[in-house]
C-alpha cells in the first residue's frame, strides 16, 4: 500500500500541472475549491480506496480462519461450524447451481479473481509490445501529435491512456479524480474512436471494481456477520454483534453513492458526445459539385463513424446491465444484513430465512 501511494504521488506530480493548465481550477462535485483543499480531499479518498485492500484481506482472512481453523464446539451438539452454516444455507438457495458456491474458500477465490482480473486487464492495455518497452520513446512531447504504441491486445494507446488504466487498477484517486472535468472540457475535440475506448474503459472498470469486486466482498462481509450471529444462536448463546465486521460493512457502503453517481455521469456525458459526433457534417448525398472520389471518402468516413457508434451502443447496453447487476448485488446484501437481525438463526437467502436443518422458516 505504501509503495502504491508513493507511486501515485510521483505520477500526480507529473500529471496535475498540465491538467491544471488544461482544465482550469479543480472541482469537487462541480464546485471549485482551492488546490490544497482539492488535494487533501482526494488524498483522503485515495487512502480510503487503498484501505479497501485491508478490508478485503480482513474478509479473506476471516473466511480462511473459519474454513480451516475452527470446528464446532463438541460441548454443544447443536453447534455448527461457519463452513457448515454456509453450506446448509447455500444448498437452500437459488445460487446452489454455481460450482463451488457452497464452499467458503471457493467463494473467496471468485472474489480474488475479480481483483486479479483488474490487474491483468490494466497490464494488457498498457505494456508495449511494438515497440518493446526498452525501445519506447518516453520523452515528453509538447506538439499536437500524440505518441502511441501497440499493446498485447492490439489496441494502440498513448501514455495518458496507459497511465489511466494502471491508475484504475491501483486505486489511484489523485490520477483519476479529474476524469469528469476532462470529459466535459476536452473530449468534444477528440476523434470518435478514442471516445469509444474511454467509454469502454469506464464500463469495464465499473464491471470489475464497482460491481463484481465490491458486490461480492460486500455480500461476503454481510454473510460473515450473519454467520457469527447464527453460530452463537445455535450454541444457545445471545446473538453476537461483530463490531469489526459491521464497521467494515459500513466503510464499504460509504463511498458507493459518490462512486455510482460519478461513473453514471461520465458514461452519460461520453455517450452524448458520441451520439452527436459528426452531426454537424453535411449529408454527402445530392451534392453534385463534389467529385466522386471525395464523395466515396466521405461515405467511408460516415460508415466508419456508424460502426463506432454501434460499438458504443453495445458498450452502453453492457453498462446498463452492469449497473443493474451492481445495484442488485448491493440490494441483496442489504436485505441479508437486515434479515441477520430478524431471522431466527440470522441466515437468509432469496427464498427465505434458513432454519439450518434442511427446512425453511
Amino acid at each position: 500500500v505504501l509503495i502504491s501511494l508513493w507511486l501515485e504521488w510521483r505520477a500526480a506530480r507529473y500529471l496535475l500541472a498540465p491538467q491544471y493548465h488544461g482544465y482550469g481550477a479543480f472541482t469537487i462535485l462541480g464546485i471549485q475549491f482551492p488546490f490544497v483543499a482539492w488535494l487533501m480531499f482526494n488524498m483522503a479518498g485515495s487512502l480510503v480506496a487503498h484501505g479497501d485492500i485491508f478490508s478485503s484481506n480482513l474478509v479473506f482472512s476471516e473466511v480462511f480462519r473459519t474454513q480451516f481453523c475452527l470446528e464446532a464446539d463438541a460441548d454443544h451438539p447443536d453447534a455448527r461450524s461457519m463452513p457448515g452454516i454456509w453450506k446448509d444455507t447455500i444448498q437452500q438457495s437459488l445460487l446452489k447451481w454455481i460450482p463451488g458456491m457452497d464452499q467458503l474458500g471457493v467463494v473467496v477465490i471468485y472474489a480474488w479473481i475479480t481483483i486479479l482480473t483488474q490487474v491483468v486487464w490494466a497490464i494488457l492495455h498498457s505494456i508495449p509490445i511494438n515497440p518493446l518497452p526498452w525501445n519506447v520513446d518516453y520523452r515528453v512531447r509538447t506538439s499536437e501529435e500524440i505518441y502511441k504504441y501497440d499493446t498485447p491486445l492490439g489496441v494502440p494507446v498513448s501514455f495518458r491512456t496507459a497511465m489511466k488504466q494502471l491508475a484504475d487498477a491501483n486505486r489511484m484517486t489523485l490520477i483519476t479524480a479529474n476524469d469528469l472535468t476532462n470529459i466535459r472540457k476536452t473530449m468534444k475535440t477528440w476523434e470518435l474512436h478514442p471516445m469509444v475506448l474511454e467509454l469502454r474503459r469506464l464500463v469495464i472498470r465499473f464491471l470489475l471494481k464497482s460491481c463484481l469486486e465490491s458486490g461480492l466482498l460486500f455480500n461476503l462481509q454481510v454473510s460473515m456477520f450473519a454467520m457469527d450471529r447464527a453460530q452463537a444462536t445455535l450454541e444457545g448463546k445471545p446473538p453476537k454483534l461483530n463490531l469489526q465486521m459491521l464497521t467494515s460493512i459500513t466503510l464499504s457502503l460509504l463511498p458507493l453513492p459518490i462512486t455510482y453517481t460519478n461513473e453514471i455521469t461520465k458514461a452519460l456525458h461520453i455517450w452524448s458526445l458520441i451520439r452527436n459526433s459528426g452531426a454537424e457534417q453535411a449529408d454527402v448525398q445530392g451534392v453534385g459539385s463534389q467529385d466522386k472520389e471525395k464523395q466515396d471518402k466521405e461515405k467511408q468516413e460516415k460508415e466508419k463513424q456508424d460502426a463506432e457508434k454501434s460499438t458504443a451502443c453495445r458498450i452502453m447496453c453492457l453498462g446498463v446491465f452492469v449497473l443493474c447487476l451492481g445495484l442488485a448485488l448491493m440490494a441483496y446484501g442489504l436485505l441479508k444484513l437486515r434479515r441477520a437481525f430478524t431471522c431466527p438463526v440470522a441466515m437468509w437467502n432469496i427464498v427465505g430465512c434458513s432454519a439450518l436443518d434442511g427446512s425453511l422458516n
